[in-house]
């Protein structure tokens, strides 16, 4: 692969404009603002790390340093995402941080609704066994 052929801060500006006119912003918090499905979390999540995936692009590279981020478990796993977002839209985290936190939540959830559906099986199986007895 060659060179890119625009300079890096013409193609930062580009990516920048069309944030913009996309409105990723807002589509996150459209996504974080519903009430997920076990089923719908791998989908929204990858539509989250899409997005902050361009939102880390069209800003310029910083150094990160490590940031405390206290997230109140006690909220449905939405609110404490919404939170994660919310976080780097202020500038409290960076986009690759929040991403991280992001995917580490997602995989919490589906870990969850494995265990949820291993559960409701084992239920299953214990009441067909009494059943059958």
């Amino acid at each position: 692969m060659g060179r890119p052929t625009k300079p890096r801060q013409a193609r930062q500006a580009a990516l920048r404009e069309e944030l913009q006119s996309r409105e990723y912003l807002r589509q996150i918090h459209a996504i974080l603002e519903r009430d997920w499905q076990p089923e719908e979390t791998g989908i929204q999540s990858a539509k989250l790390n899409g997005y902050f995936r361009l939102l880390n692009k069209s800003f310029p590279d910083c150094k990160e340093l490590p940031v405390v981020l206290e997230i109140d478990h006690s909220k449905p796993l939405a609110q404490r995402a919404e939170a994660v977002a919310s976080a780097a839209l202020a500038g409290t985290i960076t986009p690759t941080e929040a991403n991280a936190l992001l995917n580490v939540m997602g995989r919490v959830a589906e870990i969850k609704a494995v265990h949820e559906l291993e559960a409701r099986i084992l239920k299953l199986e214990l009441l067909e066994n009494d059943s059958s007895d």
